[in-house]
């Protein structure tokens, strides 16, 4: 409803990375993205698969990603991509408070997650 009721030049960019694809089908821009942080080269290049017209290509791309941008929310943003960047040695998994670092058994299923699919990770 969004874009329909919207005046030509607005442009509609998701937030939930599992819903870039089917927002982008339907007309949106973009996504304002957290799993970026970790799958960046990923995301860019089922977007770009999409706009290139290679659906299938996006569609496979996008159930492969879509446990990893799922797990970016398994908490409140940005516990987990901070506690997967730091799984990666990028930066330290503190949060201020109210947020709270992942629990041991959240931070095992995050790893099992990422494990996995360690060749998405930045570099």
């Amino acid at each position: 409803m969004i874009i329909e009721n919207s005046s030509d030049g607005f442009d509609l960019y998701g937030g939930d990375d599992s819903m870039t694809l089917p927002l982008l089908s339907i007309g949106a821009k973009g996504v304002v993205s957290v799993a970026a942080h970790i799958i960046g080269k990923n995301m860019a290049q089922m977007v770009q698969q999409f706009l290139d017209g290679n659906n299938t290509t996006a569609a496979k791309q996008h159930r492969e990603l879509l446990p990893i941008m799922s797990a970016m929310f398994m908490a409140p943003n940005p516990v987990p991509v901070k506690a997967a960047l730091e799984m990666q040695g990028i930066i330290s998994g503190d949060v201020r408070l109210p947020m709270i670092r992942l629990t041991d058994d959240e931070s095992h299923m995050l790893y099992s997650i990422l494990q996995p699919n360690a060749t998405f990770y930045v570099s």
